[in-house]
């Protein structure tokens, strides 16, 4: 069964630790989801804009890993319950 893993993404959120990770981890086979924090429109800290698979309501005990990009998107990360 091939693994699954969660990216959260947060406005402000560090676009090469998101981006490079989730082709890493896809190119050997793991299957990678983005959750956008409050929309499945989110926006880096260099003003580039992606669109996430799904929002963060999607997160659930199903998935084997949860990445958090860093950038100033983590204090939106840190104040979200």
């Amino acid at each position: 069964m091939a693994k699954r893993v969660a990216v959260v993404l947060a406005d402000g959120f560090e676009e090469i630790e998101a981006i490079t990770i989730i082709d890493i981890l896809r190119r050997a086979d793991v299957s990678v989801t983005t959750l956008g924090l409050k929309s499945t429109t989110v926006t880096g800290s260099h003003k580039i804009t992606i669109k996430a698979d799904e929002c963060i309501e999607s997160l659930d005990n199903s998935f084997d890993g949860i990445i958090l990009p860093g950038g100033p998107g983590t204090k939106l990360l840190a104040s979200t319950p």
